[in-house]
């Protein structure tokens, strides 16, 4: 093992270092910068900014931005270890929140067209009287009969109870 006595030139030494000592620097890296990547993972525990994510989503993001610094690290440009890892875990964290953030995006559009889907699908019944068949909600929609399926198996998949209106639940 590489004898050290401090961190940076553990750091130093990572890119010669063999695999099993790459792993012991790396564990010693992650326990040492535990405070900085808590501390930037709980900058982003706005709820307005990121509901879905939990705090351990956000810190494991950070741990991930960590070792890269880590594996990408170039001490010829003169810059810290400390510095470069602050933006390498920053980056790391504020990618896993826009991610989370853009799929919650993705959800509520596709929920907006379930709901769309229902309705016209409401209406329908109503106005003949009966369920209608797929081919008729596929001419009412103006969808191939494959996107009127794939909205039928939606519609019978498990949705929670925040999600319904109060008259959709019959007790």
């Amino acid at each position: 093992m590489i004898e050290a006595n401090n961190i940076d030139s553990l750091i130093l030494h990572y890119s010669e270092a063999s695999d099993k000592e790459k792993k012991t620097i790396e564990t010693k890296v992650c326990e040492i910068y535990t405070p900085l990547v808590q501390r930037i993972a709980s900058q982003y525990e706005i709820p307005s900014l990121c509901p879905a994510a939990n705090r351990d989503d956000r810190i494991q993001d950070g741990f991930q931005g960590l070792l890269k610094a880590l594996h990408t690290y170039d001490p010829s440009c003169n810059t810290k270890f400390l510095t470069y890892a602050y933006s390498c875990v920053r980056k790391a964290v504020y990618s896993g929140v826009r991610e989370i953030n853009a799929a919650g995006k993705r959800n509520s559009y596709s929920n907006a067209k379930l709901q769309m889907y229902r309705k016209i699908k409401k209406d329908l019944a109503l106005k003949l009287g009966r369920i209608p068949s797929i081919g008729e909600l596929s001419i009412e929609t103006g969808w191939r009969i494959n996107t009127v399926l794939a909205y039928e198996r939606q519609l019978y998949d498990v949705v929670s109870f925040e999600d319904m209106e109060m008259s959709e639940i019959n007790i």
